[in-house]
């Protein structure tokens, strides 16, 4: 698991005024691999058909999701961020074989040592129905809960020039670590294709901001007009597992050109923001995304050096409008947001 964290609570709960069967059923909450869950159902009786599939994801506050993938179901907003509907249809199930409903990855900007509640609603509105006849609500009745660590971001990530030499100082800051090993740095020339040019060990376990650095000095040649690196931090824990920060860029020539760079383009989930400015005093610069109507759908704030993530996966198939202030202008862009 990623080395900065905040430990959250998954509830899984039903709770309604119908009876949900004879407790055959329940539903199972893991993370594999880590920042992504996975939500199963498993059943104790083989049941030959499936009729419906409706129950309700609620999130922590300040907690977000991407990628959600429901497998044998259809995902909708209910006006609420911190809560999505899943509903379908279901196959037939075998006794002791589970079958996977939805998968999504997740995030948090909460403080690090806080908790959260994730729960799944499954009530008189919200059932599964297996059986004959299909109005039969067999569950899950059961409720369980699970531990699991939830990764946040490096509190602070940047890289500026070192000096009067052509080298990059890479500086970021950890709120928390638990069971951290190291930091593998990486580094790409087209903000894509990483190597691993260093490493830096971690503290291992705290509760406190830790200030780390690393300076890059050699640089490839790149022998285009404009000269960016981009940089990114492997974080990996005692176990093995391994995480990757918000990726950054730095640039050494003269111009004052600014690059934006978005894609994919069409998208089905995530698009990139790829940025690079001479101007290293403005770190951000707001990022709205409004339909063909004119209608706002969402704001961000982009790095300015740096590559920056927006979520189109609960935007309906349309086309976009992507829009940056920075540095007294605009740059604007179309996006294609298909399924």
């Amino acid at each position: 698991m990623k080395r900065f964290l905040i430990y959250i609570i998954l509830l899984v709960s039903s709770v309604g005024v119908y009876a949900q069967g004879d407790g055959t059923m329940t539903y199972m909450v893991e993370q594999n691999p880590p920042g992504t869950i996975v939500i199963k159902l498993v059943s104790t009786v083989s049941y030959p058909t499936g009729s419906a599939l409706n129950f309700t994801v609620m999130l922590p506050p300040m907690t977000t999701i991407t990628n959600f993938s429901p497998v044998l179901a259809g995902i909708a907003s209910t006006g609420n961020p911190n809560e999505y509907a899943v509903f379908g249809s279901l196959p037939a199930i075998v006794a002791g074989t589970p079958i996977t409903l939805a998968t999504f990855n997740w995030s948090t900007s909460a403080p690090s040592g806080t908790t959260g509640t994730f729960s799944i609603v499954n009530d008189g509105s919200n059932y599964i129905e297996y059986g004959v006849p299909s109005s039969e609500r067999q569950g899950p009745p059961s409720t369980t809960a699970l531990n699991i660590p939830l990764p946040v971001k490096l509190s602070k990530f940047d890289v500026r020039p070192f000096g009067d030499i052509k080298a990059s100082d890479l500086r970021w800051t950890s709120s928390s670590e638990v069971n951290a090993s190291h930091f593998e740095i990486e580094r790409s020339t087209d903000g894509i294709n990483f190597t691993n040019i260093g490493r830096v060990n971690a503290t291992g376990n705290s509760n406190w901001s830790i200030d780390y650095n690393y300076i890059d000095r050699a640089l490839p040649i790149i022998r285009s007009g404009v000269e960016i690196y981009y940089y990114r931090l492997r974080m990996v824990d005692l176990d093995g597992s391994a995480e990757y920060s918000d990726t950054r860029s730095i640039r050494f020539d003269n111009g004052d050109l600014v690059i934006v760079k978005m894609g994919p383009n069409p998208t089905t989930s995530v698009l990139s923001v790829n940025m690079s400015s001479p101007n290293t005093e403005e770190t951000e610069a707001p990022a709205n995304v409004y339909d063909q109507s004119g209608r706002l759908v969402t704001s961000k704030k982009v790095n300015t050096n740096g590559v920056t993530e927006i979520d189109f996966s609960n935007f309906p198939n349309a086309i976009y409008n992507v829009s940056i202030e920075h540095n007294g202008k605009t740059y604007n862009n179309r996006i294609i947001k298909s399924n």
